[in-house]
């Protein structure tokens, strides 16, 4: 009576046993989040270390990154109205000439 009901079990546990739709439709959902979570997760650590390198370059002087963060802030201003054109005309003053880079 026992190996019966034993049997029984292992019956009903057959792994070659068809999914349903139901389960076929969670678990696609669930593949779907999840391929688009780790895709959104190295998308933003991808932009976060592209924005740390340059971000490290913008520090030297005479770098492009230099004069590109000058021009930025020179064009937001501090939260202030308008924009602060003499650091903007600074900033093209400053940028060297192809003919003075050519060694």
């Amino acid at each position: 009576m026992m190996e019966e009901q034993i049997q029984k079990d292992v019956n009903k546990q057959d792994p070659e046993q068809k999914l349903s739709l139901r389960e076929k439709l969670i678990y696609g959902f669930l593949g779907l989040a999840a391929a688009t979570g780790i895709t959104f997760g190295a998308i933003h650590l991808v932009k976060k270390n592209y924005q740390k390198k340059f971000e490290n370059k913008s520090v030297e002087t005479g770098s492009p990154e230099a004069f590109a963060k000058r021009l930025k802030m020179g064009i937001d201003n501090n939260g202030t109205w308008g924009t602060d054109v003499e650091a903007i005309r600074k900033v093209f003053r400053d940028v060297p000439t192809k003919t003075f880079s050519i060694r």
